[in-house]
């Protein structure tokens, strides 16, 4: 009666809590959280992002601090991450990163199948070409002997080479 008589009985009563992260569920982009800013609530299950869907959500760091927005008309979200895990960006057509005039970001597992592929081919022509002999067709002449072109061989390419760990893409989303 007292919110008609005010006016308030159309607004929805927002609450913020202060929670630390007890865990993280990514396959259901949620969190499990524990308020620490003074009201003392049951833990909390709060969405990673105000809907459930693709887009871009942060995986927040186990036993950080972050804060839950609950309204009753929603489920209860992550508005502000204290520290980050992780960042995640689904889409459905195109991801773009400061421009595109550097074409797509390298496949790192086929370049380097590619790589010691070729690698293993350059080192065979080697050791052919080291280790062949020049026979002459002339009864009596002299035979020469191997001709070294290069001691060297190539080492296969390993994928951490190539690969920076902190940025990574695929084509399904994995956690």
């Amino acid at each position: 009666m007292i919110k008609k008589l005010s006016g308030r009985n159309t607004f929805n009563d927002i609450t913020l809590y202060e929670c630390e992260v007890i865990k993280v569920y990514p396959e259901t982009r949620n969190v499990l959280c524990r308020s620490i800013g003074g009201i003392e609530v049951p833990d909390i299950t709060a969405s990673l992002m105000t809907t459930i869907g693709d887009g871009s959500y942060l995986i927040p760091r186990i036993g950080s601090t972050v804060y839950i927005l609950i309204n009753p008309l929603i489920n209860p979200f992550i508005v502000h991450y204290g520290e980050i895990e992780s960042a995640i960006l689904e889409t459905t057509v195109a991801i773009q990163l400061n421009g595109n005039e550097y074409g797509g970001i390298v496949k790192v597992d086929a370049l380097t199948e590619k790589l010691n592929n070729l690698e293993n081919v350059v080192n065979n022509l080697l050791s052919i070409f080291n280790t062949h002999t020049h026979i002459s067709a002339v009864e009596g002449s002299p035979t020469t002997g191997p001709v070294q072109i290069d001691n060297d061989v190539l080492q296969n390419t390993m994928a951490d080479e190539l690969a920076n760990p902190a940025v990574t893409h695929g084509t399904t989303a994995t956690e």
